[in-house]
Formats: C-alpha cells, sequence, structure tokens
C-alpha cells in the first residue's frame, strides 16, 4: 500500500449497516463480505477520500494502539476491501 494513494468507496458498493456489523456487496450478489470492529470505522472513514495515512491518523485519535499496530490494521482491511474491489483508489494529485 502506498502512503499517498487516495482510497474511497467504489461506486456500486451496496451495504447494510447491523450496528455492530455492516455487510457490503457489490450488487450482482456475486461478491460480498462483512466488517466489524475497526473495519467499520475504516469503512465509515472511507465514504470520504483519504490516504493511508490520513486513516491511521484518524484511528489513533479513537483506538489506543501503537502506529505499527494501527498502520498494519488499516492496510489489512485495505487489502481485503480492495480484493473484492469494493474500494476505488488514485494517486494523489
Amino acid at each position: 500500500m502506498d502512503d499517498d494513494t487516495i482510497y474511497r468507496w467504489a461506486d456500486g458498493v451496496v451495504q447494510e449497516d447491523l450496528g455492530d456489523s455492516i455487510i457490503l456487496g457489490d450488487g450482482l450478489g456475486s461478491s460480498w463480505l462483512v466488517l466489524s470492529g475497526t473495519a467499520i470505522d475504516i469503512w465509515r472513514l472511507l465514504q470520504d477520500p483519504h490516504t493511508l495515512n490520513s486513516l491511521i491518523i484518524k484511528l489513533n485519535e479513537r483506538y489506543e494502539s501503537t502506529p505499527d499496530r494501527m498502520r498494519a490494521d488499516v492496510i489489512s482491511v485495505l487489502t481485503n476491501l480492495s480484493k473484492k474491489e469494493f474500494l476505488q483508489s488514485a494517486p494523489s494529485a
């Protein structure tokens, strides 16, 4: 994951917020993912465009964690969301 890449929700993703989890789908029923815990906060933040670093900064305001641990967690979530094509990414300007 590149620190300067900008991530946001992909077009066409459908979601069902169940409070303690969020179910994401591709709208065609062929791909889905259940989010919980920190992944929910990351997903909600990605409604607006964010870089990896801006996500880490925002999440460090909410959670007590080491920067390395938070970075690893965010990268893991972004990787899973990207594999399912629930994210769009672009290099920062």
